[in-house]
């Protein structure tokens, strides 16, 4: 028989938490109800709400930052200052520079680019 998982605020401790199965969109709830940073993979949202029952909470950033946007282009263009996102102006440029058609992201290269945007501040 399949024991039924209580609700996020019945469990008291990581390891009762770790029994149970959890949909990445269920911990971002769970962080962003919390008040903590809410966007990630899987993993890194797990980590976060280890950490809340450790007693450290990861609070998201409440910096915003100005968008700019590069009309132009090139491999001197510095990513940090020129609004990239993982969009289809951007996933064309890499397009056209790899010769991969179509060009796609991977959630590795966004966890990557969230850890630099997260160092910045």
């Amino acid at each position: 028989m399949i024991e039924s998982r209580p609700e996020f605020d019945k469990i008291t401790s990581f390891d009762e938490f770790n029994k149970y199965y959890w949909y990445r969109d269920e911990l971002s709830q769970i962080c962003k109800s919390l008040g903590l940073k809410y966007r990630g993979t899987k993993q890194e949202l797990n980590d976060i709400i280890e950490q809340y029952f450790k007693g450290n909470l990861i609070k998201k950033s409440s910096i915003k930052r100005n968008k700019k946007r590069v009309e132009v282009l090139t491999l001197d263009t510095p990513l940090l200052e020129c609004g990239f996102s993982f969009n289809a102006h951007f996933r064309e440029y890499f397009s056209t520079l790899t010769e991969v058609s179509p060009f796609k992201f991977t959630a590795d290269m966004a966890a990557a680019w969230r850890k630099v945007k997260e160092n910045m501040i």
